[in-house]
């Protein structure tokens, strides 16, 4: 057996995985990249002449295949604390989750905002005029009143059916372009925590952000 068959069965045996902070920002992580097994086999035969015809472009799969780096996806939350039903802007909030979501300050991908809650829920709506915020309030309050002769679910006192059923109103989880790092918002838009309970709670808001181009 060749040298150099040797030294790529023993590279391509191994599944590597290649953790570094390589940016500026330092909460980076990385990983490398490795084409399966059989891909592996192929591109081993490949210095023992089996394959000569293709060998130029196995090698260079190959080599992208060693060298190609891709940030790690990650998931970070937010906690907000919450004093009552009302919207909560959280707009400065998520910019600031993107910057230790985002280890390339001018990446292009989606960002993504989960809420696993039941009782309140997200949304995208005017952020100027605190009148605006104010109406929509109203306005879900007049959607699901609490004196409602429907109602059943009262375990948790008045309120607790009607959060529920503001919250199906409105979304559990949003999507976010972004643009060279940068969210991409509407001039008046901002986002909202749309807290439908009475007594003050903790809630948990869960950021993905995907790369644009990962594999």
């Amino acid at each position: 057996m060749s040298k150099g068959k040797k030294f790529f069965e023993k590279l391509f045996a191994s599944r590597i995985i290649l953790a570094a902070a390589l940016f500026p920002h330092g909460h980076a992580k990385f990983r490398l990249y490795l084409y399966p097994a059989s891909l592996r086999r192929a591109s081993v035969s490949l210095f023992s002449g089996r394959f000569p015809s293709v060998g130029p472009a196995l090698l260079a799969l190959t080599i992208k295949s060693i060298f190609c780096i891709w940030p790690i996806i990650m998931i970070t939350e937010i906690l907000q604390t919450t004093h009552g039903e009302g919207l909560v802007d959280i707009t400065a909030a998520v910019r600031q989750q993107m910057q230790v979501l985002i280890p390339i300050p001018d990446a292009d991908g989606v960002l993504f905002l989960y809420c696993p809650h039941t009782s309140c829920a997200l949304t995208i709506n005017e952020g100027f005029d605190p009148s605006a915020q104010r109406d929509l309030e109203k306005f879900w309050q007049h959607l699901a009143p609490r004196n409602l002769a429907l109602i059943t679910h009262k375990a948790e006192g008045s309120d607790d059916s009607p959060s529920h059923m503001k919250a199906s109103l409105l979304q559990s989880s949003l999507h976010f372009l972004v643009e060279k790092g940068h969210l991409i918002l509407g001039r008046w838009q901002s986002i909202y925590l749309a807290e439908f309970r009475d007594g003050p709670k903790e809630r948990k808001i869960y950021l993905k952000f995907i790369p644009e181009n990962h594999p």
